[in-house]
């Protein structure tokens, strides 16, 4: 699982980010030490190079800095308001790297996000990944951002450009046709309980 956002709650981080939209350096460096982990572990885990997570976690602090004075809490937050400029900073560095891939091929590296699991989670990781294969890449990210990212629902509906209720209905809505295909058989059961 990806670092939490450090010892900063969600409310004392948006706390945080407000001061340093308002100008506090000192601020600023704390809403960068706690996110700066959560944002190049979300680009390493999709891009599988270090060169790259490296780069592009300077690009989206920069966008942060640039876009900080835009901040709003009601829109969620300040970790998903990141990792939605962290995603938008994956998906054009994507394109340009494959010439203009088409969407399908981006939408697949944001799915099938390269987790670290814990000794001995390979196995059950992979069968969790094989199970969701039937799944287009918006569930599959869905799945990574909440088991791989560790985001709360509201943050991956914000990450997602989408709503609370919609992610939490297809949440739902995946994880009871994974029970019932276990049931019939064809899943194994833990693959299920992973989640």
């Amino acid at each position: 699982m990806v670092p939490s956002h450090g010892r900063l709650s969600a409310f004392r981080l948006a706390r945080v980010a407000l001061r340093a939209a308002a100008g506090d350096g000192r601020a600023f460096r704390s809403l960068f030490r706690a996110l700066h982990p959560v944002v190049y572990a979300y680009l390493a885990s999709r891009t599988g190079s270090r060169a790259d997570a490296e780069d592009l976690t300077a690009q989206v602090f920069a966008k942060v800095v640039e876009n900080l004075s835009r901040y709003d809490t009601r829109r969620g937050s300040p970790r998903a308001w990141v990792l939605s400029i962290a995603r938008n900073a994956l998906i054009d560095h994507l394109r340009a790297r494959r010439d203009h891939a088409p969407l399908s091929e981006v939408e697949g590296v944001l799915a099938d996000a390269r987790t670290h699991p814990a000794d001995g989670e390979d196995e059950r990781l992979e069968r969790v990944r094989a199970a969701l294969q039937r799944y287009g890449p918006d569930v599959r990210e869905m799945f990574a951002l909440r088991f791989g990212d560790g985001l709360r629902y509201r943050e991956i509906a914000v990450v997602m450009g989408s709503s609370e209720a919609a992610i939490k209905q297809r949440f739902s809505r995946v994880l009871r046709e994974l029970k019932q295909r276990a049931r019939r058989g064809e899943l194994d059961e833990e693959v299920v309980h992973a989640h």
